[in-house]
C-alpha cells in the first residue's frame, strides 16, 4: 500500500508540483490581485478532474509494476514449455508453422496494448482481480506459442 502511495504521490509532484500548477492555485486562496484569483477560480474544475485522473492513473500503474513478477514467473515458465515443444517439434521432424510464430508475436504486442487501453485509460472503477489474471494468461500462451513455433536453429 505504501507503495502505491509513493508512485502516486512521484506522479502528483512531477506534473502539477514542478510545472508550478499547484504553487499558484494554493497561492490563489491568499490574498492575491482578482485576476489571479478568479483565473484559478475558474480553472478549478478542470484542474481538479485533471489531478483525480492523474492519481487513478498513477495507482493502475502501481498495480501493474506489482504485477510485473508474476508476469515474469509466466513468461518464465511459457518460455520454458515453448521451448520443449519447439525442441521435440524439431527432433520429431514435425511440421514447422511461421503462420503461429508471427500470429502469436502480433498476439503478444496486441495483449498489453489492449491492457493498456481497457484498464490504464478509462476513469471507471475496474477491479484488477478480473481483468489482470486473463491479461497475463493471454500473455503466457502468446509468449509460448512464439517461442515453440520459432523456426530458426536456437
Amino acid at each position: 500500500m505504501a507503495f502505491l502511495v509513493d508512485v502516486t504521490q512521484a506522479f502528483y509532484e512531477q506534473v502539477f508540483v514542478s510545472t508550478g500548477i499547484d504553487g499558484t492555485l494554493r497561492q490563489s486562496g491568499a490574498e492575491t490581485p482578482a485576476t489571479a484569483h478568479d483565473f484559478a477560480n475558474a480553472l478549478w474544475p478542470v484542474l481538479e478532474t485533471a489531478m483525480i485522473g492523474l492519481k487513478l492513473f498513477a495507482l493502475r500503474v502501481g498495480i501493474l509494476i506489482l504485477t510485473l513478477p508474476f508476469l515474469i514467473l509466466i513468461t518464465a515458465v511459457a518460455m520454458a514449455d515453448g521451448f520443449v515443444g519447439w525442441y521435440l517439434r524439431r527432433t520429431g521432424g514435425e511440421r514447422e508453422s511461421g503462420f503461429i510464430y508471427h500470429h502469436a508475436k502480433r498476439g503478444l504486442a496486441w495483449s498489453f496494448l489492449l491492457l493498456w487501453v481497457v484498464y490504464l485509460i478509462p476513469p471507471v472503477p475496474m477491479d484488477p482481480k478480473y481483468l489482470l489474471p486473463p491479461f497475463l494468461i493471454a500473455s503466457g500462451i502468446a509468449t509460448r506459442l512464439h517461442v515453440a513455433f520459432f523456426k530458426k536453429y536456437l
